[in-house]
């Protein structure tokens, strides 16, 4: 009899995690901005969930294109999301079409996929930062040698700010 109830709470306890795992999967996920303030937010990429702390990941902004202010509009977005403001400048390139997200080592890709996510960007436009990106951003201020993403603003975010 007792054998009978413990077997029966386990399959129990798997029906409940089965669907809880299944409703989770099927919802379209955007972080509440409380979740930024409490600490981690759960970003989806690819089908697989990382754990990203905004207020960890300095993010340096260029305006790759002619439109003044735009890099500031994308890093007051990011500021306002709990990611930590990098150098503001713009890009050498001012005629991008396509916005970047590059990281500054392989060890923040993750960092890099959430903020293309938080601007509604594709994990396409992730990539490794180059170095000329790289030194535009700390030739504009020390916070842009220490950044983990950069962002290349192309006009693809001009109408989306």
């Amino acid at each position: 009899m007792i054998l009978a109830l413990v077997v029966a709470l386990i399959a129990a306890g798997v029906v409940v995690a089965a669907v809880v795992v299944l409703s989770n999967r099927s919802k379209s996920h955007k972080p509440a901005k409380s979740s930024v303030v409490s600490g981690a937010t759960n970003h989806r990429t690819n089908s697989r969930s990382v754990l990203v702390k905004p207020s960890d990941v300095t993010v340096s902004v260029l305006n790759g294109t002619d439109l003044n202010g735009l890099a500031k509009q994308v890093s007051d977005k990011l500021g306002a999301e709990g990611f930590v403001k990098g150098a503001v400048t713009n890009a050498t390139n001012q005629t991008q079409t396509t916005s970047i997200v590059a990281y500054a080592a392989p060890a923040n890709r993750a960092d890099a996929l959430a903020v293309a996510q938080y601007l509604k960007l594709s994990a396409n436009t992730v990539q490794a930062v180059n170095a000329s990106t790289k030194q535009v951003a700390c030739t504009a201020s020390p916070q842009g040698c220490s950044s983990l993403v950069y962002v290349t603003v192309g006009s693809d975010l001009s109408t989306a700010q």
